[in-house]
């Protein structure tokens, strides 16, 4: 397996919206703009997009591709906002960046939530919005815990457990 060399950060700030575009090789189809309009409104941007500025230190040309964020971008577009925050990133190549972009959004497609822990959010939370759950998402979770119940006679995955993490190391623990 051949190891990538670590992007460097070219530049981190505000882009323009006009000037990095979507790859020809994104491989998502299609994204919940309306959501993430509403989670932008809510919260602001909280994660960046991510462009190849430079392959090897030599920058590339304008419009730059966006390698993450692309649904974040088309939100903004939407949204008619003139820049976004962004990372410029140095890659040793054009394949590698590709290569992250489509690990970035399968990796995360193989996260699954702890259907306790997020039940237990969920019913905290006074104000879903902008989160992308609603209150059917909880009656939703109360179905499956319900039938958890009936069928295992426990509620193993919807105990009143929390998974905390750390944002710094990442190390996992359970709360409650």
């Amino acid at each position: 397996m051949q190891q990538t060399r670590l992007p460097l950060l070219a530049e981190h700030g505000m882009v323009n919206v006009e000037l990095v575009i979507e790859p020809p090789w994104n491989v998502n189809e299609a994204h919940d703009i309306p959501e993430l309009i509403a989670s932008i409104r809510r919260f602001g941007f909280r994660d960046e997009i991510e462009v190849l500025h430079s392959v090897n230190g030599v920058e590339c040309d304008t419009p730059k591709l966006i390698i993450a964020g692309s649904g974040r971008w088309k939100a903004a577009r939407e949204m008619r906002l003139p820049e976004i925050p962004a990372q410029l990133q140095d890659w040793d190549s054009e394949a590698s960046a590709r290569a992250y972009a489509l690990a970035n959004n399968e990796i995360a497609r193989h996260a699954r939530a702890n259907p306790g822990a997020l039940l237990t959010t969920l019913r905290e939370l006074d104000d879903l919005s902008g989160t992308g759950f609603d209150s059917e998402s909880i009656v939703g979770l109360e179905s499956m815990q319900a039938a958890e119940v009936a069928e295992n006679g426990s509620e193993d995955d919807y105990g009143d457990l929390v998974v905390m993490r750390c944002p710094e190391c990442g190390h996992e623990w359970t709360k409650g």
